[in-house]
């Protein structure tokens, strides 16, 4: 896309407004983001040329867009798909943003970045604990883990019932924060499409048969493994208990 160039700035987006002249902008030299505010001055500096000039020096100074470089800059660093870029963002400019400009729009948008950057670390410490065999680090962590244990084995139910818990128990801890808002996204993606008790009965069902196929296939490992994820994640489970007990039965034939 060919940019408008004014000296050694090249015009990028307008800001706010396409009719109040304001944009973001490169700065070729110093390859720097900045706000520009344009003024369209007619030609010859007629009395009323003048006093619209005039005018428009007025409206520069009441304007404000508070913190608009280190977003430009910020958001350069979230485009990028790596979660390293993210942390970047947030070191270098977010966190700098709500110090400097806590009330300002530009540091309501820092915030709502910050917690998704923080959903994004969480989310890589539990792969990383899970993949080196490490203990969860916070009772968020754990919690967040188990409730993915059962939606990662197709159980809707009891990973929404999880979730909610998560939200219920540690919503007014600011150190689960992250895990709290990964509860909350996942409780609004499952209940775009509602389970019920008896999806996951027929659910467990069909994974009972699953393993039996497997089991005549000469796949005793994989039936296995199915019959101990039933036993572990559902026994004290009253309505599952009859398939629990299934489970049970056959991984005690196994064993025999």
């Amino acid at each position: 896309m060919t940019r408008s160039r004014i000296g050694p700035l090249a015009l990028e987006s307008p800001l706010g407004d396409r009719g109040s002249h304001i944009y973001r902008a490169l700065h070729m030299q110093q390859k720097a983001q900045v706000a520009v505010r344009v003024f369209s001055v007619p030609m010859g500096m007629t009395p009323e040329a003048k006093q619209e000039f005039a005018e428009q020096l007025e409206s520069l100074k009441a304007l404000r867009h508070p913190g608009i470089v280190q977003r430009a800059r910020a958001e350069v660093l979230i485009a990028r798909d790596d979660l390293g870029s993210h942390n970047d963002a947030r070191d270098k400019y977010l966190y700098n943003l709500i110090e400097r400009f806590p009330d300002g729009e530009n540091s309501l948008w820092a915030k709502e970045q910050l917690d998704l950057i923080e959903m994004e670390n969480a989310e890589s410490r539990i792969q990383s604990n899970r993949r080196f065999g490490r203990e969860p680090s916070s009772e968020g962590e754990r919690k967040y883990s188990e409730a993915s244990r059962y939606e990662l084995f197709g159980d809707r139910v009891t990973a929404l019932e999880q979730y909610q818990g998560i939200v219920n128990l540690l919503k007014d801890e600011e150190k689960e924060r992250a895990y709290v808002n990964l509860a909350r996204r996942q409780i609004a993606k499952i209940q775009s499409k509602p389970p019920s008790i008896e999806e996951l009965r027929r659910f467990l069902r069909e994974k009972l048969d699953q393993a039996d196929k497997m089991y005549s296939s000469a796949d005793a490992i994989g039936a296995k493994q199915i019959w101990e994820s039933i036993v572990n994640l559902y026994n004290g489970n009253k309505e599952m208990l009859p398939i629990v007990e299934q489970a049970q039965a056959k991984l005690s034939k196994l064993r025999n």
